[in-house]
């Protein structure tokens, strides 16, 4: 058995929720820390990357009777909220990655939400310029 650790939590309405998480496999943990930056910033509308990542890392998350919360049921039944399972996941990965307990997780989010703004607003331009053709006539209404 990997190294285990337990963790409690309490969820948006301040009730409490015992977990445990586990290391992952060498292959497993390489895998996850090359697809996290790219799933977690999906193209739009894009989501599937990130429910691999998602039931990757949850499938060495436990509940509190220790069964492993390895499908999307399972995570709906034993984790409360989004905001929980955000916590969870933020747990896990700094149980998994000692460069994350370091901060450097959160220099990079702050980074990249710096950055955001700016591709929102060329995205948003984009496709308005795409939607506003002057090939197509206006509306009379």
């Amino acid at each position: 058995m990997r190294k285990r650790k337990e963790i409690t939590l309490k969820d948006i309405d301040g009730v409490k929720h015992t977990y445990k998480i586990e290391r992952y496999p060498a292959t497993v943990g390489m895998e996850i820390i090359v697809k996290l930056p790219i799933s977690g910033l999906p193209k739009l509308g894009d989501f599937e990357e990130l429910k691999g990542v998602r039931d990757t890392v949850f499938s060495y998350i436990y509940n509190d009777k220790d069964m492993a919360l390895e499908t999307k049921a399972l995570i709906d039944n034993h984790v409360p909220d989004g905001e929980t399972a955000l916590k969870l996941m933020k747990e896990s990965l700094e149980f998994n990655y000692s460069f994350f307990q370091q901060g450097i997780l959160s220099s990079f989010l702050t980074k990249l939400a710096g950055r955001v703004p700016s591709a929102v607003q060329k995205i948003l331009t984009d496709l308005y310029t795409q939607s506003s053709a002057k090939s197509k006539p206006h509306s009379k209404n």
